[in-house]
Parts: structure tokens; C-alpha cells; sequence
């Protein structure tokens, strides 16, 4: 079954700070509250749907700041993982953009492409904690309504659709294609009142969800100023990116708890000392000698890999860490963008080169805060874990 959700989000001015935080409060909104279809089935750990290739795919028609701000929520908080091998790795993630030649010079300055290939680059030198793969396969297309949709039709997948303003006649081309095809339900929806009463709708700015999320970063982090996450452009640029991973660690929160059967909501029956049972004892049929809640630590590490990438931001080798000195280097190079195993490495090295215990050089337990405090960040906004 394909299907098809057609998402606006209005900009409003075109100018000001005003414009760029309702752009992150709409991106927000689809990645909060869009419905869990790649969770339905399979319990922890989560895995692709049987028959849907590479879990779901979302597809962009148009390239603008919103659809910009929508790529980089999608990409830094939406990552499922699956056991191979006795490890944890991540599911690689689609991105497909339609776009006509004004707009392809702008996709193809996304920073997650510029780091990627950084990547690449590194690869092939030495001097590197072992280097993250980058899940977000992107392809850039020139393409008509009509050849869109058929390549759309000829994945498998669920197709997440995000629509930038302005394209509204072509998306309805591409669904009365996609319908003609037989690819299942495809619904667009020309106006935010025209999906009331269904489960598909258009997503908009929701200042209450983005404050919301602002308080739960916010009780995790040390010192944070709400109101500039994500879209203040106060401070340093490393200064902003640490907010503004906290924003996104915290946007991430409920796809965390969707992958082993969980939610969060204001209402319904509280399930936060179940969930935390399981956490602690971990699931039947889970990875052997690897409890949930390391597997959720793992994902976390993938999660943030996959926001620093969106970011711009690419590995930093071991030289160039240790000439400055610091693990976030000029706000473009960071030396924990690696897998875990690598995080393992780095304390090791940092042990023996200051003369600390690893206990006090490890950089994993970052990666277990999120689930360690998401029962008490939720409370203390007026939520709670419940049963999916």
C-alpha cells in the first residue's frame, strides 16, 4: 500500500526570525504527530515492515526553506534499527526530491550532502575513529508529474509526500496519477479544512508543540535559552548547534518510545513503569546479551550522527582534535561523529592521555540520558509514557 500525505506549511512573512521558527514549528509538527506506520507490526528491536523497502520513503516536490526545515526534522529524529551480526545498525532512510532547475542548485547544497561526501572523503585517509555511515540515501530529480509518480508507484514503500508552497497543482497532478496507477490511497488536500475529520491532514506551525518540546530540552540541558533553538542566531554557531541538538534529542523522544510499543501523550492510562520495567530487563526475543536499553542508546548515537550530518557537520580526525583541544572543532568537525564502537575507542585514548579513569573520559552515557530521563522530562510538561 502506498500512501500518499500531502503537507503544506505556510510560511507567513518572508522575512525575520518570526518566519524561521514557525518553519521549525511546522516541521515539528509533521514529525511529532504524523501517524507510525513504520512501528506497526514488528515489536522491539523495530525493523522494516515486511514488503516495504527500506521502511518508508519520503518524497519532496518543490525545494524550499520549509521543505529544507522539513529534510533536516525527518532526518535527525526518525531512525529505526534493526540487529545484524550481534549489533545494532541503522535502517538506511529515502529522500526524493522533484524539483525543476531553479530549484535543484538549492537541493544540492543540502549540508547533510556536503557532509556525507566529506565522508567519502575521509574514508580514505587514516587518522579517524571509525566513520558513520550517513542512512539518508538522497537523489535529486529533474522529472514531469507523470514519471514521478511512476517511480514513486515502483517502490514498495510508504511515501511520505511533502509539498512546498506553491506546488499545489502539481501535487494533485502526481495523486491523480499515483490513483490511476493503483497505488493505493492517495489523498491531497488543497487546505488545512479540507482534511478535518480524517486521519491525513495538512501541518502547520504548532507554537504549543514547539514550546512544549523547548521545556523538555530544556530540563535536560545545562544552560539553554528558550526561544533560540533551532532558529536563534544568538551566540557562537557551536553554541546554537548544542541548543539545538537538545531541541531535536527531544523531538526524537516519541519515535523512541513508538519503536518498542510506547507513546506519549497529555491523557490516558500512565505506562511509565512498565516501559521502564522492560527497559531494565529488556524484551523477549531482543538481541541476546544486549538489553533495550542499550539498543535505544545505540539508536540515539545514530540519531545524533544523522542531526550533526543535516547540520553540515563531518568527522574530525584524531590530529586535528588534538591541536585544538576540543571535541566540536570551529562548529564544522566533530571527533564523536563515529560508530559506537568508536565512542568506546575515544574514551580508551582520552584515558590514557590525560590520566582519568574511562569511567570519567566516557562520551556513551550521552547517549543514554534520553531514555534514561524521558519518563521525568515528560512529566514535568504535563505528559506521560502510555501503551501504544
Amino acid at each position: 500500500m502506498l500512501l500518499l500525505q500531502k503537507v503544506i506549511c505556510e510560511n507567513g512573512n518572508t522575512k525575520g526570525r518570526r518566519c524561521g521558527k514557525d518553519r521549525v514549528a511546522a516541521a515539528f509538527s509533521l514529525v511529532f504527530n504524523r501517524p507510525p506506520v513504520l512501528f506497526t507490526g514488528d515489536r522491539f528491536p523495530c525493523c522494516a515492515k515486511d514488503g516495504v523497502k527500506n521502511g518508508a520513503v519520503s518524497a519532496f516536490f518543490g525545494f524550499d526553506d520549509t521543505t529544507g526545515e522539513i529534510f533536516k526534522a525527518l532526518a535527525s529524529t526518525d531512525v529505526s534499527v534493526r540487529a545484524s551480526d550481534g549489533k545494532v545498525v541503522g535502517i538506511a532512510k529515502e529522500y526524493f526530491f522533484f524539483v525543476n532547475e531553479d530549484e535543484k542548485s538549492k537541493a544540492e547544497k543540502l549540508p547533510y550532502v556536503r557532509a556525507a561526501a566529506a565522508v567519502r572523503r575521509a574514508e580514505r585517509k587514516d587518522g579517524y575513529y571509525p566513520l558513520p555511515d550517513p542512512l539518508a540515501k538522497i537523489t535529486i530529480c529533474l522529472d514531469d508529474d507523470d514519471s514521478a509518480a511512476d517511480k514513486l508507484c515502483s517502490l514498495g514503500a510508504f511515501v511520505w509526500a511533502v509539498v512546498a508552497d506553491g506546488n499545489g497543482e502539481r501535487a494533485k497532478t502526481i495523486a491523480d496519477r499515483l490513483k490511476k496507477n493503483g497505488a493505493g490511497h492517495c489523498v491531497f488536500y488543497e487546505s488545512e479544512e479540507e482534511a478535518d475529520g480524517d486521519g491525513l491532514k495538512s501541518f502547520r506551525a504548532d507554537e504549543r508543540l514547539f514550546l512544549k518540546l523547548e521545556g523538555i530540552a530544556a530540563s535536560r540541558a545545562g544552560v539553554y535559552s528558550k526561544g533560540v533553538a533551532s532558529v536563534g542566531r544568538t551566540g557562537s554557531k557551536t553554541d546554537r548547534i548544542k541548543r539545538e541538538s537538545n531541541l531535536y534529542a527531544a523531538l526524537s523522544l516519541r519515535q523512541l518510545l513508538l519503536c518498542c510499543g510506547f507513546d506519549c501523550a497529555e491523557s490516558g492510562e500512565d505506562a511509565g513503569a512498565e516501559f521502564y520495567r522492560l527497559y531494565r530487563d529488556g524484551l523477549r526475543g531482543a538481541q541476546e546479551n544486549c538489553r533495550m536499553r542499550e539498543i535505544l542508546a545505540r539508536r540515539e548515537h545514530l540519531r545524533w550522527n544523522e542531526y550533526m550530518f543535516a547540520c553540515g557537520i563531518s568527522p574530525a580526525s584524531k590530529k586535528t582534535y588534538l591541536a585544538k583541544g576540543e571535541r566540536f572543532v570551529a562548529g564544522r568537525y566533530h571527533v564523536n561523529l563515529t560508530t559506537w564502537d568508536g565512542l568506546e575507542e575515544f574514551a580508551k585514548d582520552e584515558a590514557a592521555r590525560t590520566g582519568l579513569g574511562e569511567s570519567d573520559t566516557d562520551v556513551q552515557k550521552y547517549d543514554f540520558e534520553i531514555a534514561d530521563e524521558a519518563g521525568a522530562m515528560l512529566a514535568a510538561n504535563g505528559m506521560k509514557i502510555i501503551r501504544r
